[in-house]
């Protein structure tokens, strides 16, 4: 077992089974998961995280992505959880079922928000359900959760969060000293003690549609759906920060004016790292044409006067239908690149400077 006060070196735990078997719950995070056996075992998330990965800061990781192998078999042998269950935990086969691409060991993943803690300080907060969490017999986090296109509750149909109501500060659960999971670690109050916000529901019914496409293994299908959602997703961010007369006015037309302010000031932004509510306002737009139809809505832009050259801005996969229509813009190769011939800097929008200075002061915690 793993005790929660510190052992001399050379005198660690054996790998013996954990007294206390906590079993993981539907669609349960690993880290979720980590942290109840944790607290069940006496122990706390940092010390017992330490003591199966064999390093320092373990936490400063995505821990959720995924296990590696060496630590795979250790880790079923002490909480006596079978290896593929504990692999079901983590986010990794989500992803391998949205995309086709290899995911590499460091770096971003594909439709995965982005989270990571350094120096006590987290950069993405972790998104929730209230009303779930309110009614959980034992509050845990979900794997869905943690899906960049998931910004709504399908049950409860309402939206996720990703801070704290009551501080404005992010949640970190294992930073917690107690199994409170519905605790902000900061103020010490319960995260889904506030008025939940009503989602749309046409948002709604797409985003239960294509949780099912995802979770039922249909490979093939779902892959094209989210290729065709990317691709939604981006050429909606391209035409919104287009200057023509004729992008803007199709931009507007199907932006409502009050969420016009959240395209502009999140543009220059991988939409990974956006938090919840900037990305279910994208979302809601890019759900709403994949729902009229990917070949429609490709058409339709076509025909409002919408040039092909706003269509070739994805340099990886494309759905076949761009593809074919108007090709994929090439990269430019490192080795061939003239950094002469890049264009002198100009200085940069408010909105940016405001944007920047708004993320620095929610890394550091100042706000």
């Amino acid at each position: 077992m793993v005790y929660s006060n510190k052992r001399p070196k050379g005198t660690q735990a054996h790998l013996k089974p954990w007294p206390v078997r906590t079993r993981p719950l539907e669609d349960e995070l690993l880290s979720s998961w980590l942290i109840r056996t944790s607290f069940d075992n006496f122990s706390s998330p940092t010390a017992l995280a330490n003591y199966i990965f064999k390093r320092q800061g373990s936490w400063c990781k995505d821990l959720d992505r995924q296990i590696p192998d060496t630590k795979l078999s250790i880790l079923s042998a002490l909480s006596n959880v079978s290896e593929q269950r504990l692999t079901d935990l983590t986010l990794k086969p989500l992803i391998n079922r949205a995309t086709n691409t290899t995911l590499p060991s460091k770096g971003t993943w594909p439709w995965l928000v982005a989270r990571r803690s350094e120096h006590l300080n987290t950069y993405r907060s972790l998104p929730f359900c209230p009303l779930c969490l309110a009614q959980d017999s034992e509050p845990y986090f979900r794997r869905k959760w943690r899906l960049s296109f998931v910004a709504v509750c399908t049950e409860h149909k309402c939206h996720l969060e990703d801070q704290c109501p009551h501080c404005q500060q992010s949640i970190e659960p294992h930073l917690l000293k107690k199994k409170k999971l519905a605790n902000c670690v900061h103020c010490q109050k319960s995260i889904f003690d506030s008025a939940h916000q009503e989602a749309d529901a046409d948002m709604v019914e797409s985003s239960s549609y294509i949780l099912d496409k995802l979770y039922s293994e249909q490979q093939n299908s779902s892959r094209t759906l989210f290729l065709e959602l990317d691709y939604l997703i981006g050429l909606l961010r391209r035409i919104s920060a287009k200057k023509s007369e004729t992008q803007q006015a199709l931009f507007k037309s199907i932006v409502e004016p009050n969420d016009l302010a959240t395209f502009i000031s999140c543009r220059r932004f991988v939409y990974n790292y956006l938090n919840v509510h900037e990305r279910y306002k994208i979302l809601k737009y890019a759900l709403r044409l994949l729902t009229q139809g990917f070949d429609f809505t490709i058409q339709a832009f076509s025909e409002c006067g919408v040039p092909d050259s706003a269509f070739r801005f994805a340099t990886g996969n494309v759905p076949p239908l761009i593809q074919k229509l108007f090709g994929r813009s090439e990269s430019i190769p490192f080795n061939g690149y003239d950094h002469k011939s890049r264009p002198p800097l100009r200085p940069r929008s408010r909105l940016y400077v405001e944007r920047q200075w708004e993320l620095f002061l929610r890394r550091n915690k100042f706000d």
